[in-house]
């Protein structure tokens, strides 16, 4: 059984930036992003007066074919899934050169963490079958897959050069809807798809292959002609320590040695200072410089969120251009963080002050023994006078790193982890 995915769109969640900021001397003022001040001359607010809520609104559809799973919920911030050992394991060298395990019986492919690998091994007792909807322009092969949660993709798409959208979902027990999906971003080259990818999820699945686009209203969409296929994994699902440092279309970190590069630059002088530290304390400082790297280099796109057409960007465009809004800084520091080997992810949900709610985005990255929270972007202060152009942050105060969940969550509420 088949579930077609139709040709939907991720609505640009509209950049919603709103902040009440009170001044000691001043009247309360209603304004945009995390923190914009119309009193020039005035001294850095208190912990608690700096507050905001921005980010993207869907309006026209989703990238995701089934209803209400455009993420999936974080039940418990501090403590991570149970990890499951895999079968059967064989070392792999991640980019940031440890040794970790992933599993696989090909020794002619070996998937990295980031769960996409360049080029297919075809083993197996399996066969898959894809179905092409409304004349797909993309060809894909059968291979054979099976010994291992690694499914191989070959094929061509025109003379393309670019990312092809994969998406893995599953299938509830009924096996009449997909409870969950991951979106892989796959490179073409040449009109050549080759790659394997890591299956996230144990039990019937399903695997769309489909172009992407940013048409002119700014929204992101996968084109109705799409590829798919029904399958089933019989191993187990990665767990949240795994999810956090696959790589996905907006967190595509593996696709620019430059991330990585950029990333062990900023975590040298930490682990030159801290060597003496524990693990957890490293890492921690670790996170902690790539939150304040990207707070105080990153631009906000202003002009675009002014005039409400917020680019949809991948990570390795924001690292490109260093400039975005909420969604792309996030992006970004997870991004910088799981190229070297920490597990970090997305969180997708409400940024709210005083009665005030809006989309946003924000991190968390795991430190060794817990979950650390944070929030690149609303740790950038802006007067009011910037908010019309490109530009950084005239200061930034670092008040939304590593604060207590329970103090946290009473300005980042229903955080859902982002699948894409």
């Amino acid at each position: 059984m088949a579930k077609k995915l139709w040709g939907t769109a991720i609505a640009l969640v509209a950049a919603f930036d709103v902040l009440l900021f009170h001044h000691s001397q001043n009247a309360l003022q209603t304004m945009f992003h995390g923190i914009t001040e119309k009193i020039e001359n005035v001294t850095s607010p208190q912990p608690g007066q700096q507050l905001a809520a921005e980010g993207r609104s869907s309006a026209s559809g989703s990238l995701f074919p089934s209803k209400s799973h455009h993420a999936n919920t974080v039940h418990d911030s501090s403590v991570p899934a149970k990890k499951v050992p895999e079968k059967p394991a064989s070392t792999v060298q991640h980019p940031s050169g440890k040794n970790v395990s992933s599993s696989s019986q090909a020794a002619t492919i070996s998937v990295p963490p980031a769960g996409v690998a360049p080029g297919v091994v075809s083993t197996g007792a399996k066969r898959e079958k894809w179905y092409n909807h409304e004349h797909s322009t993309i060809q894909l092969q059968s291979l054979r897959y099976g010994g291992s949660n690694h499914f191989p993709i070959k094929g061509t798409y025109g003379h393309f050069n670019g990312d092809l959208v994969v998406l893995v979902g599953v299938f509830n027990s009924a096996k009449t809807d997909v409870t969950q999906w991951w979106t892989y971003s796959v490179p073409v080259a040449n009109g050549t798809i080759d790659s394997t990818i890591t299956l996230p999820y144990h039990g019937e699945l399903e695997v769309n292959v489909a172009p992407e686009k940013v048409n002119k209203d700014d929204e992101f969409t996968t084109s109705s002609h799409f590829t798919f296929t029904n399958i089933y994994n019989p191993y187990p699902s990665l767990s949240s320590l795994q999810m956090g440092e696959l790589q996905s279309w907006l967190i595509n970190y593996n696709e620019n040695p430059g991330i990585h590069a950029l990333a062990s630059k900023i975590v040298g002088p930490v682990q030159n200072a801290d060597a003496g530290l524990s693990s957890s304390q490293l890492t921690l400082d670790e996170i902690r410089a790539v939150s304040n790297w990207v707070s105080e280099h990153i631009s906000y796109n202003w002009p675009a969120y002014n005039n409400n057409q917020v680019p949809w960007q991948q990570a390795t465009k924001t690292f490109q251009v260093r400039k975005g809004v909420c969604n792309d800084e996030s992006a970004l520091s997870a991004a910088l963080l799981r190229s070297i080997g920490i597990p970090s992810r997305v969180i997708s949900g409400t940024g709210s002050t005083k009665g005030v709610n809006g989309p946003h985005q924000w991190n968390e990255s795991w430190d060794g023994t817990k979950w650390i929270l944070f929030d690149p972007t609303w740790d950038q202060v802006y007067y009011d006078s910037q908010t019309h152009k490109v530009g950084l942050p005239a200061k930034t105060n670092y008040s939304y790193f590593n604060l207590p969940p329970k103090q946290f969550n009473k300005t980042h509420l229903n955080g859902k982890l982002a699948s894409w």
